[in-house]
């Protein structure tokens, strides 16, 4: 597993989402296969972990082309509901 990917990971756990509300895609699964490394590491949560980050953060606005998902940057980490 690359050196930046088990990183990110770390900051990851240091967010103490509950295992069960989130999923790691984009290019992370391909970093946990040692395939290729990754610059940020993008999560998709569940409505409950939203709704906690909406209390202290705005999300970013929708990139063109998005339809109904919103965006939250949590440098190095973007969630997406």
């Amino acid at each position: 597993m690359p050196n930046r990917f088990k990183n990110l990971l770390e900051e990851l756990k240091k967010l103490n989402f509950p295992a069960e509300n989130f999923a790691i895609f984009g290019s992370g699964p391909m970093a946990v296969r040692g395939i290729r490394d990754v610059n940020d590491l993008d999560i998709i949560v569940k409505d409950s972990i939203w709704a906690e980050l909406l209390k202290s953060h705005t999300p970013a606005e929708k990139k063109p082309g998005d339809k109904n998902r919103q965006h939250q940057h949590f440098q190095p980490v973007e969630a997406l509901v």
